[in-house]
């Protein structure tokens, strides 16, 4: 007999393998060598969904059952052969918007909500537990059959799951979280899921084969003799039955299961690195269903006629262990290591990703101070993610009184297609909104939890058995099996009334909701995803939210998170795709390159935070000054522009303490404004190129002033706006600036101001024409400051100039000299133009 300690042994060694496997596998990424990046390890790593369920559950239940294990594969090969197009859909938005999990990809449609998400990530933690026990309940009874043994370490009695658990979970925090990757795909791990299909498969059909043809004289021997005893024993009677209602039901959850529990969403989408490997995956990962179950019923019966006793679940170890082939168990036992190991580290790492980017992430932007090395802090929270996962699937398996593999699994597979309206809605339907998503969604998962999740922890709790058989307080008809007296099998009735309430709540309130702008943007984003041009908040929304600084700006806020030296060659690789270089970066690649940053912060940290931190890094909100009950001073019209030299700051102040919103943007210290103007809620942007401040701008970084100002006007319904002044800002960008830019910023601003109280504090030798009044109105900007009318006269003799005739230029070059001599126009401008000048 094998010993516990020899067990463990072999266990350890197997998973040392893994490690070198996963190294090696990074290694080659690092080098540019990629060896999961092709179709086959694709398909391959889809097989993480063959877990011990398959091992050990599905054995157990075709010894009890007959054929009833087969729709629970039946619906993934439905899912790759007719869904596969839902499955492209959800690679292209994913991979557009950079979504790391199941959670995430709801959030994002549904507005980027942090409470869906933080209800979906939730909600997994507790549909997975259950599933992470069957692993361990798995693995921990094949090393008890396997040794016969008790484990003794340094003279102590250790409980076998323990040991299991607690070797699983440090290899799970090593492959899953060993640093932080903003990409977000994990090569090491899909390397060894990939191995560990191979294994579990090569073990599975080698024992197959022993037990048909090495055993009994083939399939049809065994076969036969179980169809002879059916005859005549009821027993076996009911391994020949087919019940077409359970049949379908465990068809559908399976079918959603592959497509929505997240250890399936994260290696069929997230670690996807091309769609076209999905061609591939439709027939390969079928086929090795296929293959892996075809032995199935010949073990499961194989070990009723031999009656090797034990577990049903173990027939699989027992047999061969039961006829002294221990090569044959061990490696049955390893090939068990491998299903568990594969499923309990894929499910580990994505439920930590959901965890951390939508329940841990917004608490630790509220309440973690920004002086804290933040990338730190993320990747020792994931690590804890990953480990309570693991804990909680120990804990729910002492709690769980046996029984079988399969019937645990169901429950996990109905958790996972509560998922499925608010997923496929948003992925078909735009009318889904929030709204429906989240009542769906909760009362999917309450149902779930009493239709499924009761009745699985009643069989060892009398107290809860008591509510099960006879229902709460006696009322039959609230029966957790059997609601309302259908007289549905148990799987059936939880499915029905789930999905019944899921689907009816989704549409219903969907319908009488209204969704946001944002929302419905998402929603045109993910029903359009196959289109050439879908709208979608990072196509249409990139003036307001993807422009947030320099470059410089770019890389200390990814180093906040990320960590300098990772941000800067996040940064580097960001400019050669775009072809630039860190001294030519123009405007419009800099807004390209701040999307780029907020998809990096959505595949680190999920959508619902990374929204939180780009409405951080660059918002102005609009909030309003304690209101004054007398009314205001100053009569300003809306849609105007006005040049107070001596008064800006005290007609800004009267109008922002009697109701409008301000934004106060100077060359002056903030606290001085505020404490000589008493301003405590207005937000005021200091034009400086110095760096510490909370909100600074460079007064050469026109693009950025103006989009901020844009974005604080188009979110305020009652707006002004204070430049103190525009005058500097024009002296700043002398010579650095081209004119043509400083232009088309006075220009913007002009049009802006038509839908904001515009106010300019500029002295008054700087306006064209005569003060009338403290307070001037402007009709147009351009031509009201002297500066720009020198400014827009150059560019015109540039422009004009160059195109005459060397006759015709100085003719126009002397009358133009002449009105500048006058004195009446452009008196800013008075370099005279030479015979043959081109300025």
């Amino acid at each position: 007999m094998i010993g516990p300690h020899l067990a463990l042994a072999f266990m350890l060694l197997y998973l040392l393998l893994l490690f070198a496997i996963a190294r090696f596998a990074d290694r080659q990424k690092l080098l540019g060598k990629s060896i999961v990046a092709n179709p086959y390890v694709y398909a391959l790593s889809l097989c993480v969904y063959v877990s011990a369920w398959t091992f050990y559950g599905s054995i157990g239940r075709a010894a009890s059952t007959g054929l009833e294990f087969l729709p629970i594969y039946l619906g993934p090969v439905l899912a790759m052969t007719v869904g596969w197009i839902v499955i492209k859909k959800m690679i292209r938005v994913s991979k557009e918007h950079r979504l790391t999990s199941i959670s995430d990809f709801i959030s994002f449609r549904y507005g980027r909500s942090y409470t869906v998400g933080a209800v979906v990530a939730a909600f997994s933690l507790i549909m997975v537990t259950p599933y992470v026990a069957l692993q361990l309940i798995a693995i921990s009874t094949s090393l008890e059959v396997l040794s016969g043994e008790e484990i003794i370490l340094f003279g102590i009695d250790v409980e076998s799951k323990l040991v299991v658990a607690a070797l699983l979970g440090a290899f799970a925090v090593i492959f899953g979280a060993r640093h932080l990757d903003p990409m977000e795909r994990h090569e090491g791990l899909i390397a060894v899921v990939a191995f560990e299909s191979l294994v579990k498969i090569l073990a599975f059909l080698l024992v197959g084969f022993y037990v048909a043809y090495g055993v009994f004289d083939g399939y049809g021997d065994i076969t036969s003799r179980i169809v002879d005893l059916a005859a005549g024993d009821p027993a076996y009677a009911t391994l020949m039955d087919v019940e077409p209602t359970l049949w379908f039901t465990l068809t559908l959850v399976s079918f959603f299961a592959i497509l929505f529990l997240p250890r399936q969403f994260h290696v069929m989408v997230v670690e996807n690195s091309s769609e076209k490997h999905l061609r591939k995956a439709m027939w390969l990962f079928p086929l090795y269903l296929l293959l892996i179950n075809i032995f199935v019923p010949a073990i499961a019966w194989g070990g009723l006629l031999l009656d090797v006793g034990g577990l049903k679940d173990a027939f699989i170890l027992n047999i061969p262990y039961t006829l002294g082939a221990e090569w044959l168990s061990v490696l049955v036992f390893i090939g068990g290591v491998s299903a568990a190991t594969a499923m309990i580290l894929v499910e580990s790492v994505a439920i930590g990703t959901m965890l951390l980017n939508d329940l841990e992430m917004p608490y630790i932007l509220s309440h973690i101070k920004k002086e804290k090395n933040l990338a730190r802090i993320i990747l020792n929270t994931r690590r804890l993610n990953i480990l309570l996962v693991v804990m909680l699937g120990y804990l729910f398996s002492l709690a769980l009184a046996y029984q079988t593999l399969a019937d645990i699994g169901v429950v996990s597979f109905l958790a996972a297609s509560q998922l499925a309206p608010a997923v496929l809605g948003g992925l078909y339907w735009r009318r889904g909104s929030r709204q429906g998503a989240m009542a769906g969604l909760v009362f999917g998962f309450l149902l779930w939890a009493y239709t499924a999740l009761l009745p699985t922890m009643g069989k060892g709790y009398p107290w809860l058995g008591d509510i099960v058989r006879e229902g709460p307080w006696g009322i039959k008809a609230l029966m957790p099996t059997n609601l309302l007296g259908l007289d549905l099998d148990i799987w059936t009735n939880s499915a029905f009334w789930t999905l019944l309430i899921n689907c009816s709540l989704y549409v219903l309130v969907s319908l009488s909701s209204k969704a946001g702008p944002d929302e419905q943007k998402s929603a045109n984003c993910f029903v359009d995803a196959f289109a050439e041009k879908s709208e979608c908040p990072d196509d249409k929304e990139v003036e307001k939210s993807a422009v947030q600084g320099t470059l410089d700006d770019l890389e200390a806020a990814l180093a906040h998170y990320l960590g300098e030296a990772a941000a800067r060659k996040q940064a580097d690789q960001y400019l050669q795709l775009m072809g630039a270089s860190r001294d030519t970066v123009t405007p419009a690649q800099l807004r390209l390159l701040w999307q780029q940053f907020e998809k990096t912060l959505t595949g680190l940290m999920g959508s619902s935070a990374t929204k939180m931190i780009v409405d951080d890094q660059i918002t102005v909100k609009p909030v309003m000054e304690a209101a004054k009950e007398t009314m205001p001073a100053y009569d300003l019209v809306r849609g105007k522009i006005y040049v107070a030299p001596e008064m800006a700051y005290e007609v800004f102040t009267d109008q922002i303490t009697h109701g409008v919103e301000g934004l106060c943007i100077t060359h002056s210290a903030p606290e001085e404004v505020r404490r000589r103007w008493g301003f405590k809620e207005t937000p005021i942007i200091k034009l400086s190129e110095e760096k510490g401040s909370d909100r600074y701008i460079s007064p050469r970084n026109l693009p950025l002033l103006f989009i901020t100002i844009k974005s604080f006007v188009d979110s305020s319904k009652n707006s002004i706006v204070l430049i103190d002044s525009i005058e500097r800002i024009i002296d700043e960008n002398e010579g650095r600036t081209s004119p043509r830019e400083v232009l088309d910023f006075v220009y913007q601003m002009e049009l802006l101001g038509h839908r904001t109280h515009l106010i300019l504090a500029e002295r008054q030798e700087f306006v064209r024409g005569e003060m009338t009044a403290a307070i001037n109105e402007i009709k147009e900007l351009i031509f009201a400051l002297g500066p720009l009318s020198g400014y827009l006269f150059r560019i015109f003799s540039e422009t004009m100039l160059s195109r005459l005739e060397d006759d015709e230029r100085r003719e126009v070059a002397a009358e133009a000299n002449e009105a500048i001599a006058s004195g009446d126009f452009f008196e800013s401008a008075k370099k005279t133009l030479s015979d043959d000048s081109t300025v």
